[in-house]
């Protein structure tokens, strides 16, 4: 394929693809990876080179792009699946106080208030909670209630 190109993969089986020697493009040459089969797909390098944050394995609806250094490293720039989104590590929350969580996000909002009680915490002895907006209130995922500090 020619560089630049967007690559729409297809299958139901397990492949690997190896992307060219990253010096034998121009530094800033990327490639753009579409899972559309049900295959499980590899990206490697060729020999010498690296992939950043690898190893890099594709499922149905990923999409992937690298860039080439012009010498020995592809960069990732963005690996994503809008359908069914798998986290690399932990996600992080936002983290507030009680007093400062916003008013109104919208029901569905996360966050992580830190001074925020599980249950049996005495009152101004929180120790952080997870939360959720209901769309009226932010509910501790701990004890079901509004959360306090």
């Amino acid at each position: 394929a020619a560089s630049g190109s967007v690559l729409f993969l297809v299958g139901s089986g397990q492949y690997t693809l190896t992307l060219p020697a990253a010096a034998s493009v121009a530094p800033g040459t990327g490639y753009t990876f579409a899972a559309i089969g049900t295959g499980t797909v590899t990206i490697s390098p060729a020999a010498g080179d690296s992939i950043e944050h690898s190893p890099v394995v594709l499922r149905q609806h990923d999409k992937y792009h690298a860039v080439s250094d012009g010498s020995s490293i592809w960069r990732e720039i963005f690996r994503s699946n809008p359908v069914t989104p798998r986290f690399l590590g932990p996600p992080v929350l936002p983290s507030y106080l009680v007093s400062g969580l916003p008013a109104s996000p919208g029901a569905g909002a996360k966050a992580f208030v830190t001074n925020g009680r599980k249950p049996n915490e005495p009152a101004g002895a929180g120790t952080g909670v997870e939360v959720f907006h209901d769309g009226n209130q932010w509910i501790s995922v701990c004890g079901g209630q509004q959360i306090s500090a």
